[in-house]
């Protein structure tokens, strides 16, 4: 299952270029580290956590630290994001 969600986030990288570069601005930036849960796609993008919803919409910054943020894994149950920082 695991494979087919990451599979999916494939299909969804265009979408994901897109709302990234409208919500900041900037232009669109390399996108890593995606994992996916049930509904939603966890990335790095400028060194931050962002999520959006697997079928598309707004995606939105989870954090915003002085330092970068790298790694997010959702947990079992998907409610929880951890990640790798440095502060």
């Amino acid at each position: 299952m695991r494979c087919a969600a990451r599979s999916l986030f494939l299909g969804s990288s265009i979408a994901l270029l897109v709302l990234v570069s409208d919500s900041s601005g900037q232009g669109t930036r390399l996108l890593r580290d995606p994992d996916v849960s049930e509904d939603k796609i966890a990335f790095v993008h400028a060194n931050d956590i962002w999520t959006v919803d697997r079928e598309g919409g707004e995606a939105k910054r989870l954090t915003s630290g002085q330092g970068g943020e790298t790694d997010p894994v959702f947990s079992p149950d998907g409610k929880w994001i951890a990640f790798t920082a440095q502060y």
